[in-house]
């Protein structure tokens, strides 16, 4: 999920452990959610490759411990501002189209039914 209001990446920490990864890289890094409330995440991996269709991007991800979600479906990654600005995106509104871009090669989602109010 990419999200212009966060500024950070991240990762539910049960996502991170069912993953064969580095180990986490400590942060003094302190998280402040939507309701005010404040947490710490458990670490941070750097220069993780996230895969997009064919395009594949850097990105540092927090892993934050949160409840469980109880749809056995879903996973917890959230893609912040500076994801979006590395991998260039734009989102024409009007079209229901997102856009990203690297290295001159241009994915597309349409994304109509997608966004829920």
């Amino acid at each position: 999920m990419c999200d212009l209001g966060a500024s950070i990446n991240v990762m539910a920490l049960a996502i991170y452990e069912s993953l064969n990864v580095s180990p986490l890289k400590e942060t003094g890094v302190v998280v402040q959610l939507v309701d005010h409330s404040i947490v710490y995440p458990e670490g941070v991996l750097k220069d993780v490759l996230v895969q997009v269709n064919e395009l594949v991007f850097p990105a540092d991800v927090y892993a934050l411990n949160m409840m469980e979600n109880t749809s056995p479906n879903s996973t917890f990654i959230l893609l912040g501002r500076l994801f979006l600005k590395t991998s260039k995106t734009k989102i024409d509104v009007d079209a229901e189209i997102l856009f990203m871009e690297f290295d001159n090669e241009v994915v597309s989602f349409h994304i109509d039914g997608v966004i829920k109010f």
